[in-house]
């Protein structure tokens, strides 16, 4: 049976191969990689590792309705997603930013400032759908790879150590949970289509992507600071994404029944609106 380095050194000449020739398969040696340096059990316990540290530096909102109504769209959209071996939960922050995000491991937060900024359900269901996806497509971990090189990483293995430990060890040595949330352009678009494919299995009117993201992009200026830099922090609303995502539901067939808002929604937003304007005043 070939050894794990012998397996990663394997798909270091893959990668490098794939990449001299313009190869369309790198994202699926990135995700073999992914998957031999941290599997996904490992990565479960990684990203609850963090989250216990992410819920200390960042407070929750603690409001049972409005995280149940987070967990409840977050599961309908993962049912739409690629499959992915993650155990999702998510929560609402007390942060009032327009800010969304996710960790390895299937936790995502959503802040309290993006959801009283929303006007319907289905505009924070394309925030929580493009998280999701970070997750299901492991784009933390294929970070590393980019970051680092499988052959770095494969050097570093010992068979006593395990594949995971020195890959677990290179992500607390270099800025901790903090590396694998770092995102290229790629992985945005990836996370964007995915998104918008899990929001219209699930029924929701998928163009309300495109309103909220074009909205974000009108209160910045119409650039790619201020508001839209806030807003999934490395995620800017960049038009040819926009662009892109109008392309991609110009293809889906639209009956007219598509989900858009729920009353529990605008429960949540009038919870979210009360808590931002209970905050002292700058």
């Amino acid at each position: 049976m070939p050894s794990i380095s012998s397996i990663l050194r394997s798909l270091s000449f893959s990668l490098m191969a794939c990449t001299l020739i313009g190869c369309q398969t790198v994202s699926g040696v990135e995700m073999a990689a992914a998957s031999v340096m941290v599997p996904p059990a490992q990565e479960a316990t990684l990203g609850a590792q963090y989250a216990v540290e992410i819920e200390k530096e960042v407070p929750l909102l603690n409001d049972p309705l409005c995280d149940a109504w987070a967990q409840r769209v977050g599961d309908e959209l993962v049912k739409y997603s690629p499959p992915c071996d993650q155990t999702f939960t998510f929560k609402v922050t007390a942060d009032p930013s327009m800010n969304a995000f996710a960790i390895p491991g299937g936790f995502c937060y959503i802040n309290v400032g993006l959801i009283a900024a929303a006007d319907n359900e289905a505009e924070v269901a394309a925030v929580i759908g493009h998280e999701i996806n970070h997750v299901t497509r492991r784009h933390g971990m294929r970070g590393l790879v980019r970051q680092y090189g499988v052959q770095m990483i494969s050097d570093g293995l010992t068979s006593s150590a395990g594949a995971a430990a020195p890959v677990v060890q290179l992500i607390n040595d270099t800025g901790g949970v903090l590396t694998v949330r770092r995102f290229g352009r790629e992985d945005e678009r990836e996370a964007d289509y995915h998104g918008v494919e899990a929001m219209h299995g699930a029924g929701y009117d998928s163009r309300m992507a495109i309103s909220f993201f074009e909205k974000l992009k009108a209160a910045s200026g119409g650039g790619d600071d201020g508001v839209v830099s806030q807003l999934l922090s490395s995620h800017p609303a960049t038009q040819d994404r926009i662009d892109t995502i109008r392309a991609q539901t110009a293809t889906f067939q639209f009956t007219g029944r598509e989900r858009v808002d729920s009353s529990e929604f605008q429960e949540v937003k009038k919870r979210a609106k009360a808590y931002i304007a209970s905050l002292p005043k700058e």
